[in-house]
């Protein structure tokens, strides 16, 4: 079952937590960047929270700082800085808490001339004991990313220091409800490096902060699709967010912030849907039907295996196990086929060892079904089934020999990819039948065979899935699926096997 993305939702709460800083009076033409630095300098800290019981906590800070890109240099310059640090511990499908833990420090550097570009940024992860870094270079004119010891040039970012004023200046302005302000969020774990956001201011409202009357204002942000909203004073400091129905953020005293739950809390329990007939194996289930509520304005994906009915009851959904004549045929454009079979990060594509591994398991197979069967069928058989082997990268996963459905998809993908066969992950929910019968969410793939998208699931050795999977997004970026966390209910109407 899949873990809820936490790193994922850190770059969204962290965009607008670097924004929470006293805003300058001055005029824009008055103003240089450093003053307005100087006077935006904050630090705040945050507890972060699942189903009310804290999992974590956040620290931010901004300030003007003395910099140099080589520590041993003698010669430094004035930088803005801007860091964030975190540290979540949860328990997943019962494995103890201290066994799943994740934390990241991440630091931007920005020049004071200009318009404040990115000069260095780092962003270091570790999960579950296993760090890694990734490091962003400005090189003369270019800008290198390094990861795990691979160099490679990236585009300029778009997020700069006065592009941050500019939202920070918006926020301070009370704007009109509906109103919307868009900018750019620097992730280094993401192809390309910059993530568009969309920030739509919803209301005002007095509240008591602290023992003091205050004036709120509600902004909501969207980015990859996934959506925050977020309570922030005038002076641009975010007090709370929430995320779905399931994530929250608080602004506390950091003593108090970083004082968590002693028994963890279980992310799967507290992210799986419950249902009340137990369907068997999931395996075997050749059509489904469910009544959906909590969907909000979250719109399905929709295909002839998977199709959504509105009735005057709520939305019904009819799924089938897939099979090639579901599967409507459809012709890739270039920009999409470079897309799905290139190398990120993550999906380390055109790595020797992957490439080679690759190989070797096609071998001689000449039809595109027969190499994926092949890959999948691999990826099943080698990697060991573990909920706390966690890896946000191939080449990870491959040396663990070990992981949960993230895990297996990540490989499957990669491999995929290395044989130049376009292949993307995809979400949502499959059943899991035991002792308590729920949905739980899971990752899996889609492979393009030269005329349609065909199903994969290295997890459950399937090509082809069946009925028990419900899709609800395509690509590693597409997170809208977090909306719904917390708020999805689905009761069964029916179901049938496979005889």
């Amino acid at each position: 079952m899949k873990r809820v993305a936490l790193p994922r939702l850190v770059a969204l709460f962290a965009l607008l937590l670097l924004l929470g800083a006293p805003q300058s009076t001055l005029a824009a033409g008055q103003e240089t960047l450093r003053e307005w630095m100087k006077k935006s300098a904050d630090r705040q800290a945050y507890g972060l929270y699942i189903n009310g019981r804290k999992a974590g906590w956040m620290t931010t800070e901004t300030k003007l700082s003395m910099w140099a890109p080589d520590p041993k240099a003698r010669k430094r310059r004035e930088v803005a800085l801007e860091s964030m640090e975190g540290f979540f511990r949860v328990r997943v499908a019962g494995v103890p808490a201290e066994q799943t833990t994740f934390s990241f420090r991440n630091l931007s550097v920005f020049a004071l001339e200009g318009n404040g570009p990115v000069l260095w940024s780092q962003e270091r992860m570790k999960e579950t004991g296993r760090e890694r870094v990734h490091t962003l270079r400005r090189e003369g004119i270019h800008y290198i990313l390094q990861t795990d010891g691979t160099r490679k040039r990236v585009a300029m970012p778009r997020t700069t220091l006065e592009h941050t004023r500019q939202m920070a200046r918006w926020l301070a302005s009370n704007p009109k409800a509906g109103q919307v302000f868009y900018s750019y969020s620097l992730s280094l774990d993401d192809s390309p490096i910059d993530s568009h956001v969309a920030t739509q201011y919803v209301s005002r409202r007095r509240l008591v902060w602290g023992g003091v009357p205050i004036t709120s204002h509600r902004v909501r942000m969207t980015m990859d699709g996934a959506t925050i909203e977020t309570d922030v004073k005038s002076d641009g400091t975010p007090l709370t967010g929430r995320m779905g129905g399931l994530i929250e953020l608080r602004a506390e005293e950091e003593k108090l912030a970083k004082n968590l739950d002693a028994q963890g809390v279980d992310l799967l329990a507290a992210s799986s849907i419950r249902i009340e007939r137990h369907l068997g194996d999931a395996r075997r289930l050749q059509s489904l039907k469910l009544e959906v509520s909590g969907l909000d304005d979250f719109r399905l994906p929709t295909s002839p295996r998977q199709q959504v009915q509105r009735t005057a009851k709520g939305t019904q959904l009819l799924l089938k196990a897939d099979a090639a004549e579901l599967s409507l045929p459809r012709a890739l454009s270039p920009a999409e086929r470079s897309k799905y079979v290139s190398a990120t990060t993550g999906v380390q594509s055109d790595n020797a060892t992957i490439r080679r591994l690759s190989k070797q398991i096609v071998g001689a197979r000449k039809s595109t079904l027969d190499r994926v069967q092949s890959l999948q069928n691999w990826v099943y058989r080698n990697l060991r089934k573990s909920m706390s082997s966690n890896a946000s990268s191939a080449l990870d996963v491959l040396q663990n020999r070990a992981g949960d459905c993230t895990e297996h998809t990540l490989l499957f993908v990669a491999l995929c990819r290395a044989s130049k066969i376009p292949a993307r992950e995809v979400g949502g929910l499959m059943y899991v039948d035991g002792t308590v019968p729920l949905f739980g969410w899971h990752a899996w793939a889609e492979i393009y065979d030269g005329t349609r998208w065909v199903s994969v699931d290295p997890t459950w050795d399937e090509v082809w899935v069946d009925a028990a999977h419900i899709k609800f997004s395509e690509g590693a970026n597409d997170m809208a699926w977090i909306n719904v966390m917390g708020r999805l209910k689905l009761a069964v109407l029916d179901f049938a096997v496979k005889p």
